[in-house]
């Protein structure tokens, strides 16, 4: 019977001591209500050590091998599976029973006010995972695939919009969604789909064109620096775009494209403003400076100055004299 009340001890402190230290009448009162097992504290004192001296538990009594999480890990997940926007409801809701079902009714209950299912903007794609498999089956073949794409309509369906063919390289992330990073036949540099978007996939006995082919590869594709240059993942040659702000707005930069910027040596700019340079598409970058054109100046290219001239045209007819 001792040995069987050490087991009990032991899942006792799996289920209801991750990442924090049980109090020892916590530990008796789960042992009577879980297992209908009474033991003295002086009892209780000798089997952790007991499954001290094994390494069963360490020093703070958390079991070595079990539960991994803490409870800060397991709030990060939880809310990464409420509030991920491609995360179909269902699939949120299965994910998050599945990360406190080794929870007891009392932590259970920590968390009652802050799941909120209905109020999270949950895809209603529910194949995005079945076409990430299928993709990454196509990848490690080196197959073509075929893709259908959708677009929604005013009445919120989900209505076929176009299908093409595509060399499938890298699957990654950007600003929560899974973007498939491939070349199309009609082109001979990288692009990117957003997985969520597509209906179906079907890989093509046709051979996948080689990556290395890739305009914008060179040697040695590096996915994060691919990424932080194709800012909203927009395509289009990467070039060299200076822009002019206050040091104060470089905070909004950084959460734009992070910290990969130089600084421009410019004599005629007030104490407090910048010219910073950095390498992206200029499609990318447009729809920042669009967002936060109030805040920046674009200094070159002259292409993208003069996008951006004709995109505030635009926008001011629709709101002058009106």
């Amino acid at each position: 019977m001792q040995r069987l009340t050490t087991l009990y001890i032991l899942k006792v402190l799996e289920k209801y001591a991750t990442g924090k230290k049980l109090k020892r009448s916590e530990i008796l009162d789960h042992l009577k209500k879980d297992y209908d097992i009474d033991i003295t504290r002086k009892t209780l004192y000798n089997q952790i050590l007991d499954l001290q001296t094994l390494e069963l538990i360490d020093e703070n009594e958390q079991v070595i091998g079990g539960s991994v999480l803490s409870d800060e890990d397991r709030r990060y997940l939880i809310d990464a599976a409420i509030y991920d926007s491609q995360i179909p409801l269902e699939a949120s809701k299965r994910i998050i029973d599945k990360l406190m079902a080794d929870l007891g009714h009392d932590d259970r209950k920590r968390y009652k006010h802050h799941i909120n299912y209905e109020k999270a903007n949950h895809s209603k794609n529910e194949d995005t995972y079945k076409h990430i498999k299928i993709i990454e089956e196509a990848i490690d073949q080196e197959k073509k695939i075929k893709i259908r794409v959708f677009k929604i309509n005013r009445y919120k369906e989900y209505i076929e919009h176009y299908e093409t063919v595509l060399s499938p390289y890298f699957i990654t992330i950007s600003r929560g969604h899974y973007y498939l990073i491939c070349s199309a036949d009609r082109s001979d540099q990288f692009e990117n789909r957003r997985i969520d978007r597509i209906m179906s996939v079907e890989i093509l006995d046709d051979k996948a064109i080689p990556y290395e082919e890739a305009i914008e590869n060179g040697k040695g594709f590096n996915q994060g620096e691919f990424i932080s240059k194709k800012l909203y993942m927009m395509t289009g040659k990467n070039e060299r775009i200076v822009i002019r702000l206050k040091e104060e707005y470089l905070k909004y930069i950084v959460d734009g494209i992070g910290m990969n910027f130089s600084l421009v040596t410019n004599k005629e700019n007030p104490e407090d403003m910048v010219d910073i340079a950095f390498h992206m598409s200029e499609e990318s970058f447009l729809h920042f400076a669009i967002q936060y054109g109030y805040l920046l100046e674009v200094v070159s290219p002259q292409t993208l100055r003069d996008k951006l001239k004709d995109f505030t045209k635009h926008m001011i007819k629709k709101y002058i004299d009106s």
